[in-house]
């Protein structure tokens, strides 16, 4: 019998890293949680606040309801426009001002949602239309500057979703996301598809319910086909979507699921290339003007989604725990690389841009200097409203002649000095970052060198504790068979007298079960005092009663002699079972103990040394657009 011993070495000799999960990481977990996706290497100075609040004199809000239905807000100035609102892309306008802090565009996209169907509308103004005037048709419009085409038809579109989705991340109202992608399901049960003016029904996603040609505005042909002016665009609109579905965790309906992944395998077939290679790619064949600035809109929609307030949090005291294992895991699964390739594609169709370089350059001294350029200086005076040449956002221009501060709203400037201001890190933490960040990437190779020793002797550890798992287990049953060798043998013997005797067994069975059936049938007559035929008959059958008895009897003694192997065999397969040697056994169960603790040890530390790979590379990405 081979005596065992218990194999500690390989487990001494590994120095295993703590594992932090992520509730104990704290505000360590925050700061992962925050971290910038944009080059911080040179940080201007912060834009005075003093100088934001005057840019806001620049701009116009159209003035709350008199009845309550709606908060002022952010607008465009228009001559003709009811009350000078210029408002059918504030939805769009006031997501961002949203995103960058300031409350008054958050309001305006909260109160653009219908209060019914929970539809978003492109001003709050044309919500309160459509659900009231646009009920009454033409009539509600006799004046000029309130045409029922431009306020009861295509009343919102894929543009003002980028605003809606800002507004959601920003204030955490999932709940508004989650109504109106169920209202955007309910209308497009509705869909048609026409051509030469027959139309089929065609269900898919609309974003608005008046979408049909009005007066002089026509939907765009594909194919010869028309559908309307907001229904969901496949592959250029639905990834938005599909993001804030995860982000909300909200349950696509059939139209929006078919709209969102159906298309999205098919170019995946057709072009099979990563995302992040195709988003890099797509501002190469965006128009300059504004489908380039939705882009960015795109870009900033993804760097929100981890970090909503676009804010660092402080630096924590002390050091990380368990720092090269956790931080792959806790920071973003966004690639931050890619995602800041994807905003300097945009840059270089558009240099100029002060937006495009905060999203590419980060809060650059060159973008400050841009965004103090690009916006009205303090001594600067607004123009009155009626002599300004353009109430436009500059920022979606491709225009030279369109730059100038004139141009401007003034919402353009305060939206990106909010934003530049969110997104400066100060100097002292911009250091620690990135000391940090270079630890993690272990650029001597020390961390992911005594991993890979450790494992290497977990390795070997594993080896012998499965060479010593299978000697105990051999040692077990040859022990075993050694002490029932003769049980063994007349077991089998056994075995093979009972399979014979099977057939015999039944056989007397059914005899037994016959003469008890015979005695059964068997009744004795009953005879008068002098009915002496009738006694001698009595007698008969007592006697031949007794003798199928005493048949009957003998059957059930044959049997039993017949069931004896059975017995006996029962009896040997209990003592077999019984078998126990607690020494030998006690270390087989040992040796397998310690055989599934070095497997644990093997497992744990090649995950380790795959999250320390993981994080090297993580780190880098970040380093790579830190540095610029």
């Amino acid at each position: 019998m081979i005596r065992l011993s218990f194999y500690f070495i390989f487990l001494q000799a590994i120095c295993l890293v703590p594992i932090a999960s992520a509730s104990d990481l704290g505000d360590w977990n925050k700061l992962l949680n925050t971290l910038p996706y944009w080059p911080i290497k040179s940080v201007g100075s912060k834009i005075p606040q003093a100088l934001i609040d005057h840019w806001k004199t620049f701009g116009f809000q159209c003035p709350a309801s008199q009845t309550g239905n709606w908060s002022s807000y952010p607008s465009k100035w228009g001559k003709n426009w009811p009350q000078n609102c210029d408002d059918l892309d504030s939805t769009m306008f006031n997501g961002l001002l949203c995103a960058a802090g300031l409350e008054e565009g958050c309001n305006g996209v909260r109160d653009a949602q219908g209060t019914k169907l929970r539809l978003f509308y492109r001003s709050p103004r044309q919500r309160w239309n459509v659900e009231n005037d646009c009920l009454k048709g033409n009539s509600a419009f006799p004046d000029p500057g309130r045409n029922f085409c431009t306020e009861c038809t295509s009343t919102f579109s894929p543009d003002m979703g980028l605003g809606v989705m800002l507004y959601v991340i920003k204030t955490q109202r999932k709940e508004a996301f989650h109504q109106w992608i169920d209202a955007i399901e309910a209308v497009g049960a509705t869909t048609t598809l026409c051509k030469d003016g027959a139309c089929t029904p065609f269900p898919w996603p609309r974003l608005c319910s008046a979408d049909y040609q009005c007066g002089s505005k026509k939907p765009t042909k594909v194919l010869g086909y028309t559908s309307g002016f907001c229904i969901l665009t496949p592959i250029k609109d639905t990834p938005d979507y599909e993001l804030m579905a995860r982000y909300t965790k909200k349950q696509f309906g059939p139209l929006m699921s078919k709209a969102v992944h159906a298309p999205k395998q098919i170019v995946d077939l057709l072009a099979p290339i990563p995302d992040s290679v195709r988003d890099g790619l797509l501002p190469l064949g965006l128009r300059p003007n504004f489908p380039l600035h939705l882009e960015a809109v795109r870009v900033l929609l993804r760097m929100m989604e981890r970090n909503p307030e676009l804010t660092l949090e402080r630096f924590p005291s002390g050091s990380l725990p368990g720092l090269t294992d956790n931080f792959a895991d806790l920071t973003s699964s966004e690639n931050p690389a890619a995602l800041n390739l994807r905003a300097r594609a945009i840059l270089n169709r558009q240099a100029w841009n002060p937006f495009y370089q905060l999203l590419a350059n980060g809060p650059a001294k060159s973008t400050r200097s841009s965004i103090i350029d690009h916006c009205p200086a303090l001594n600067d005076a607004p123009l009155k409203a009626e002599t300004r040449p353009a109430w436009i956002w500059r920022w979606e221009t491709d225009k030279k002649n369109e730059r100038p501060t004139a141009m401007g709203g003034g919402w353009d400037c305060v939206f990106v000095g909010l934003l530049y201001n969110k997104m400066r890190v100060e100097e002292d933490v911009r250091k620690k970052l990135l000391s940090l960040l270079d630890s993690l990437t272990d650029p001597s190779g020390q961390i992911l060198n005594r991993l890979q020793s450790d494992l290497g002797k977990a390795v070997a550890g594993l080896a012998a504790a499965e060479a010593l798992a299978g000697a105990a287990t051999e040692e077990v049953a040859k022990a075993r068979k050694a002490a029932l060798e003769e049980k063994e043998k007349r077991r089998k013997e056994l075995e093979a007298e009972v399979n014979k005797l099977q057939n015999a067994v039944a056989d007397k069975q059914r005899e037994i079960g016959n003469a008890a059936a015979e005695i059964a049938r068997k009744s004795l007559p009953r005879c008068h005092k002098y009915d002496y035929p009738c006694k001698e008959l009595r007698k008969r059958v007592e006697k031949a009663i007794g003798n199928l008895q005493g048949h009957h009897a003998r059957l059930v003694g044959e049997l039993q002699v017949l069931q004896r192997p059975h017995q006996e065999l029962h009896q040997l397969t209990l003592q077999i079972e019984a078998w126990s040697d607690k020494k030998l056994q006690q270390a087989e169960k040992s040796a397998l103990s310690n055989l599934a603790q070095a497997k644990s040890a093997v497992e744990a530390l090649r995950i380790q040394v795959d999250r320390v790979r993981a994080t090297r590379a993580k780190a880098k990405e970040y380093l790579k657009v830190w540095n610029g």
